[in-house]
């Protein structure tokens, strides 16, 4: 790649590094006593309270050899280990270089946008960096989680620093907790696609407590009061019924009068002139009459019951009633 690649400007035979790399080489060298100046009585005491920054500078050293030799991934965790060693802008500009060369498109973006975050606005790589998170963030997903009174947030199961995390593409698992209550959500994510991802804490759970209050007789009011062998009586049938019954027994029984009238009639005329012809007539008339007046007396029984059962006066009727055939003829019990 182009100047955006460098990490290293062969200017001295000191370590090669970037110029704000050097600088804070040479800060480093300073403060532990590396450089080849002669030492104070004190310099061992220093050295030993600076371990942190020795540790850092050899880190740092390791991670440039690396590079070199293109070790990219060895590069990348020494200069992160050089970071976290001793914070910097130089080794994170570093370390996002060495894992982009890697082909670590999600570990060098968080890196690239960790140094935009922390250098200062004239840094000698910021340009660089805004133009290597840009080719990678069209790769990757950009999550940005909104939590409020939400701690241990992480993605995929790592925890994460800010509220941003480039990741790849697919699916991923946002978790947290609220108090003592885990929180978990999943969403999936397309390369170059932004998302915002709300973790709310689950609402409170609010015991509801229902209290029994039995109720004392003393406290109910009179019309409470039901009496276990009463039975709600049945109200009586309306006089409708009774009047349509009766009109078709009256109707019914004038048919069956007529009936018998022309029977009698057909049978003087066979008397008086016997043939077969005037006999079938006869009996004919004679089994039409018969069904007529059975139906007749039929609906003479249902209009009596009907008349029994009528709610005349709109009052209830309190007694049971039962109306059947026996064998010689119509009865009824109230």
């Amino acid at each position: 790649m182009a100047g955006g690649d460098r990490v290293v400007v062969p200017t001295t035979a000191f370590f090669p590094c970037a110029l704000r790399s050097c600088a804070w080489m040479l800060s480093l060298a300073l403060t532990t006593g590396t450089l080849l100046v002669p030492t104070m009585a004190n310099a061992a005491p220093k050295a030993a309270e600076n371990k942190p920054d020795q540790a850092a500078a050899k880190a740092f050293e390791q991670g440039q050899k690396a590079f070199k030799t293109g070790d990219y991934r060895k590069a990348g965790e020494k200069f992160e280990q050089a970071y976290e060693l001793a914070p910097h802008p130089s080794p994170l500009w570093n370390a996002a270089r060495a894992w982009h060369r890697a082909h670590e498109p999600m570990r060098a973006a968080n890196l690239y946008a960790k140094y935009l975050r922390i250098a200062p606005e004239g840094a000698r790589d910021r340009n660089h960096a805004i133009s290597g998170l840009k080719e990678l963030s069209a790769k990757l997903g950009l999550l940005t989680i909104n939590a409020t009174d939400v701690t241990d947030i992480r993605v995929d199961g790592k925890p994460i620093e800010g509220s941003s995390l480039y990741v790849l593409p697919g699916e991923h698992i946002i978790e947290g907790r609220a108090t003592d209550a885990p929180i978990r959500v999943t969403r999936v994510i397309g390369a170059g696609e932004a998302m915002s991802v709300a973790l709310v804490p689950p609402p409170p759970v609010v015991e509801r407590v229902v209290q029994r209050v039995e109720e004392k007789p003393e406290d109910r009011k009179p019309e409470q009061f039901k009496s276990e062998s009463f039975v709600p009586s049945k109200r009586g049938v309306s006089p409708t019924w009774f009047y349509v019954a009766a009109g078709v027994t009256v109707v019914v029984g004038g048919v069956a009068t007529w009936s018998g009238l022309d029977t009698l009639n057909r049978k003087d005329d066979f008397v008086s002139a016997p043939d077969q012809a005037k006999l079938d007539d006869g009996r004919s008339s004679q089994t039409r009459t018969n069904i007529l007046l059975g139906a007749t007396a039929g609906l003479a029984v249902v209009t009596v019951v009907l008349a029994l059962v009528v709610d005349w006066r709109g009052e209830p009727v309190t007694g049971p009633v039962h109306v059947g055939f026996t064998g010689n003829g119509v009865g009824g019990t109230f």
